[in-house]
C-alpha cells in the first residue's frame, strides 16, 4: 500500500504510522460488506494480502490508544522493544495494568515485558 506520505522520506515515522492506520481503517470501513472468506480461499490469497487482511481487523478492533504501536509494528519503523510491547499488550487485552501484573509465566517474553514494577533488591 503506497500513498503520497510514502513518497517524502523527510515526514517523520510518527506521521507515517498514523497514514498507516487511517489507510488501513478506511479502506476496511469503506468495504460494504467485510470480506468473508473460506478457509480454502483465504489460504489460496496471497501471502501480502492475507496478512493485509488481518493486520486491517486487528488495527480496525485494537483500542484506539494501541493502534499507534500496532502500526509501528506492521510497518517495521519499531524497535524490538516496541513489538514485545505491542505483543505484550494484545496477549492481555490492551490492558496495561494486565501486562504490569501478568502471570504467564512460562512466556519467553515475561522477563522483559514492558510496564514492570522496578523491584528493590
Amino acid at each position: 500500500m503506497m500513498n503520497e506520505i510514502d513518497a517524502h522520506p523527510a515526514k517523520n515515522g510518527w506521521h507515517k504510522s498514523n497514514h498507516y492506520i487511517a489507510d488501513y481503517c478506511r479502506e476496511y470501513k469503506s468495504m460494504k460488506t467485510k470480506p468473508h472468506f473460506t478457509s480454502k480461499e483465504f489460504a489460496a490469497l496471497p501471502l501480502s494480502e492475507r496478512i493485509e487482511l488481518r493486520r486491517a481487523e486487528r488495527l480496525e478492533t485494537a483500542p484506539t490508544s494501541a493502534r499507534g504501536i500496532l502500526a509501528r509494528s506492521y510497518t517495521g519503523k519499531s524497535s524490538p522493544r516496541g513489538c514485545i510491547k505491542a505483543f505484550c499488550l494484545e496477549c492481555v487485552g490492551f490492558d496495561r495494568a494486565a501486562v504490569t501484573t501478568c502471570t504467564a509465566y512460562a512466556c519467553p517474553l515475561w522477563n522483559i515485558r514492558p510496564y514492570q514494577r522496578k523491584v528493590s533488591q
